[in-house]
């Protein structure tokens, strides 16, 4: 990889084809950590502390922020999609009863 002012010149992983791609070094800890630099934190709008989400897309690991929980995200689906949840659920209760 070279370096200049900044631009690193490297070739992706897997089948991509040769292109320049601007990126950032950083180091795996001991503890297999890493460390997201404060420009990328600015950008992404995160604060130490703040969960991410990783998710690999091919050969490479895409970190996302975080923009609410798992209930937001059910609560966001559309409504009949729980139409008759309430009479499932109580079904079920019955059943465990028996």
């Amino acid at each position: 990889m070279r370096h200049l002012r900044g631009w690193h010149f490297a070739l992706p992983f897997g089948k991509a084809t040769y292109r320049e791609v601007r990126m950032r070094r950083t180091r795996l800890s001991s503890k297999s950590q890493i460390t997201l630099p404060a420009d990328y934190r600015r950008r992404l709008g995160v604060q130490p502390g703040e969960e991410l989400l990783m998710d690999f897309q091919g050969d490479r690991i895409v970190l996302l922020k975080n923009t609410g929980s798992a209930l937001d995200e059910l609560r966001a689906l559309p409504s009949e999609i729980w139409a008759g949840a309430a009479d499932e659920i109580q079904r079920s209760r019955d059943e465990w009863d028996r």
